[in-house]
């Protein structure tokens, strides 16, 4: 029977073992593992975090910097002007960490000034809903 977590904890379960297939005291038969929990981790992002409506690149994971305490996530949004055509690209980077109150907290790197106020709240929103989903792993 598959075992139901949130997308953050199934994700960060991935990246765990990813990063101790790595260590130096790993055997051969735990190094041959390391694709597959890149691979699968990989694919819970590409299926689960946000992509489309704006969030046209998708989502992918920052493996060097993620850890079984802290995701790091790298995306970029469509923006769009006042005439409703497209206006460039916002990049920026998602931090989740635990939360002994709210289960996790999302910090945003590189959404400032006007970007901030105009589109914060819907990419915390998109972020916080898909992180939460439980699914099947």
């Amino acid at each position: 029977m598959a075992q139901r977590l949130p997308v953050y904890q199934a994700i960060a379960a991935r990246v765990t073992a990813w990063h101790n297939c790595q260590k130096p005291e790993a055997n051969e038969s735990q190094r041959s593992w390391t694709p597959e929990h890149k691979r699968s981790a990989d694919t819970i992002c590409r299926n689960h975090m946000p992509s489309g409506s704006g969030i046209d690149n998708g989502t992918q994971i920052v493996w060097e910097q993620s850890s079984r305490e802290r995701l790091v996530f790298k995306s970029a949004l469509h923006k769009m002007d006042e005439n409703g055509y497209y206006d460039g690209w916002l990049d920026f980077t998602v931090t989740v960490t635990p939360s002994l109150l709210y289960g996790i907290e999302l910090r945003f790197v590189g959404i400032q000034g006007r970007d901030k106020f105009n589109h914060l709240d819907y990419l915390r929103d998109r972020f916080d809903c898909a992180l939460r989903e439980v699914i099947d792993c």
